[in-house]
């Protein structure tokens, strides 16, 4: 097994490979191993039991049974990092693992892993059935958001499995190493503290042995970077910090460890995302410039508790105070349930089959059969839609009804991409989470092991309480008071 990372301007991945066949009883974590180590021949997997130096030349993850349409050594590997880097990035998030959402790589990217002239080596993957290219890109005219063209993994490819491919090439050799280091001007001082803080944590043997997690090709390839004890942090351009721990799967959290043996805890932010979508939308922020002028710019650039004046919940309409006030009691989630129990006529949505041999189909459910748990987990999707799918949703309907003022914020945020819902949401987290909790962790607590997980924070029990405090202060100095709750990893 080995891993490599990117560092490419904003982007910083890890990539790693295993099938979860290969886990055995008597996987254990390993140290940290160089880029020169934990080889293997080309072609061929290689679990963590058996995971040994045979020789001294790196090797990349690319998807199993791809042959590389290379005329030339170096161009192959050259297509071997480029593919592993884009692997890489379709392992975070399960849009792209499973319904090959595109992902957009800039033209630099591609020319420092792919060479000067790497348009005829796209092409020539396209042309394998290797990759499929999104050719629609943007500079940035007046209206319209700035993104590069895009890429995914075709179906055939895109399962999970991998293999490893050595690098035989100097020029690819030195790439690869260089991209192995952290991007500290990504990361920032806050998320370099965050990512040397790693080093603390560890999964339990137990994980290793877990089915629910050793069965899915994705969530064994993560096991198996924890196993070797590769780590890798990027902040994405909506400034969340993400690391092989926000990629680890929720049922994986259990078998967290901190070295020096003491119990850990995550303090969570309870309707996180639904609470900054009230106060996003008592804003009427609607787009990212107006986020930064109006938000961002106070709690970067001036004394934040002289901010908190700034936003009274008093002063909002009355549905936009009462969505606030649903979140912050944790009631929101079944607010929605009660309305949809209480319908008289099928609450009909389209959903994908989880497990099973129909995975991935679509197929209508009735969300009058749904307990409130199941409910809770995809209820407020809808809003991050698309439009038509947003409007077609029993849930926005009883929003529309219920709390306009917000159902007029979602829509109008859908204007230049529907993604951008979700999107101004993730910046104003990753502010308070990681630009102000983290911050406060660095410089207050610098010795204390803690790890962010979106709007929550890893950390030993024993800290929990400070780290309810800083969250909530955080919170508080834009006028928001959520509950914050304290759960054993």
């Amino acid at each position: 097994m080995t891993t490599t990372t990117a560092n490419l301007s904003n982007t910083n991945i890890e990539s790693t490979t295993i099938r979860p066949s290969e886990f055995s009883s008597d996987v254990r974590p390993h140290p940290v191993r160089s880029a020169t180590q934990n080889q293997s021949p080309r072609g061929r997997e290689q679990s963590p039991s058996s995971a040994k130096s045979i020789n001294t030349r790196p090797v990349v993850a690319i998807p199993a049974g791809v042959e590389l349409p290379a005329t030339s050594k170096g161009e192959a590997d050259a297509m071997a990092v480029w593919l592993s880097f884009l692997l890489c990035l379709t392992e975070q998030t399960p849009e792209r693992r499973e319904y090959g959402h595109w992902i957009n790589i800039h033209s630099e990217a591609n020319r420092q892993l792919l060479g000067g002239d790497y348009r005829p080596r796209i092409i020539a993957m396209r042309a394998a059935r290797i990759i499929e290219t999104n050719d629609r890109y943007s500079t940035g005219r007046p209206g319209t958001a700035v993104f590069p063209k895009s890429y995914r993994i075709s179906d055939e490819y895109r399962t999970g499995h991998t293999e490893l491919r050595e690098l035989v090439t100097k020029p690819a050799r030195k790439k690869l190493a260089k991209s192995m280091e952290p991007n500290a001007e990504n990361l920032g001082a806050t998320g370099m503290h965050f990512f040397r803080q790693f080093e603390n944590f560890s999964l339990s043997d137990d994980a290793y042995k877990d089915k629910a997690l050793t069965r899915s090709p994705w969530s064994a390839a993560n096991l198996s970077r924890w196993s070797h004890g590769y780590s890798f942090a990027i902040r994405c351009v909506y400034g969340r910090y993400h690391s092989i721990l926000t990629q680890t799967p929720r049922v994986a959290r259990k078998y967290l460890r901190y070295k020096r043996a003491a119990d850990l805890s995550i303090v969570d932010v309870s309707a996180a995302q639904p609470l900054i979508i009230g106060f996003l939308a008592a804003h009427d922020i609607t787009t990212f410039r107006r986020l930064s002028h109006s938000i961002i710019h106070k709690l970067v650039s001036a004394p934040l508790l002289s901010y908190v004046a700034g936003f009274l919940v008093s002063s909002v309409p009355a549905d936009v105070q009462k969505w606030i006030d649903l979140c912050q009691r944790r009631e929101i989630y079944r607010y929605f349930w009660e309305a949809i129990q209480s319908s008289p006529e099928p609450a009909w949505v389209e959903m994908r089959k989880k497990k099973g041999p129909q995975k991935g189909q679509i197929h209508p459910v009735d969300l009058r059969t749904q307990s409130e748990r199941s409910f809770k987990r995809g209820s407020l999707i809808p809003l991050f839609d698309q439009i038509d799918a947003t409007l077609r949703s029993p849930v926005f309907q009883i929003v529309q009804r219920d709390f306009p003022t917000i159902a007029k914020w979602v829509l109008d945020t859908k204007r230049n991409g529907h993604e951008t819902t979700a999107c101004l949401c993730q910046r104003l987290e990753s502010h308070l989470m990681i630009d102000g909790c983290g911050e406060v962790l660095r410089r207050q607590h610098a010795d204390e092991p803690v790890q962010p997980i979106h709007d929550a924070i890893l950390c030993r029990s024993g800290f929990a309480p400070v780290a309810h405090g800083i969250i909530a202060e955080q919170f508080s100095r834009i006028g928001l008071y959520p509950q914050i709750t304290t759960k054993s990893a």
